[in-house]
């Protein structure tokens, strides 16, 4: 979610619920963005989350993402894609702590591709990811720890064959 400051900045909003109500917890805003929104969050914890989605800097767009440890926000560092064009993360899955976590999105430049990120609990890693076309893009992922410490996950979205077909459902596993 989002909110507007003013006319011209759109930051972040995180909300926490209880048994009473929601209520607005502050996080850090990036100063170098004119608009920053999450489109998805994970929780393995009551006070630890990441959260993923997008930062506009001027005529770039690429991903967002903070992260929630003990009641505390702050802001992570993403990778940035070798295509140029719009970037951003809309699924988040952190199956036991925000130490490991996978995150999916999509590249939108020369084409739209699908893009997978791997966060080890220090950074961010752009992982391979096997679309079946240039008109791709991943929405959602959910994973389950497999054998000590490898995660296999689920990454769904959506393909075309050509820009003139109906959209298609895509399922790819890792």
């Amino acid at each position: 979610m989002d909110w507007t400051i003013g006319a011209s900045k759109t930051v972040t909003l995180v909300e926490h619920a209880d048994e009473q109500a929601w209520k607005l917890v502050p996080v850090p805003a990036d100063a170098s963005s004119q608009y920053t929104a999450f489109y998805g969050v994970s929780c393995p914890q009551p006070t630890s989350c990441v959260a993923v989605g997008q930062a506009v800097q001027g005529q770039a767009e690429g991903s967002f993402a903070e992260i929630e440890n003990l009641n505390h926000w702050s802001i992570l560092a993403t990778p940035r894609p070798s295509d140029p064009g719009a970037y951003d993360l809309v699924g988040v899955w952190c199956p036991l702590t925000i130490g490991a976590c996978e995150a999916v999105g999509t590249v939108s430049g020369t084409a739209s591709v699908p893009i997978t990120e791997e966060w080890d609990g220090h950074h961010w890693a752009v992982q391979a990811s096997a679309g079946p076309s240039k008109l791709s893009g991943l929405a959602a992922v959910a994973c389950s720890e497999h054998g000590s410490s490898a995660l296999r996950c689920t990454a769904v979205g959506s393909y075309q064959r050509s820009a003139k077909t109906e959209p298609r459902t895509l399922a790819l596993r890792h």
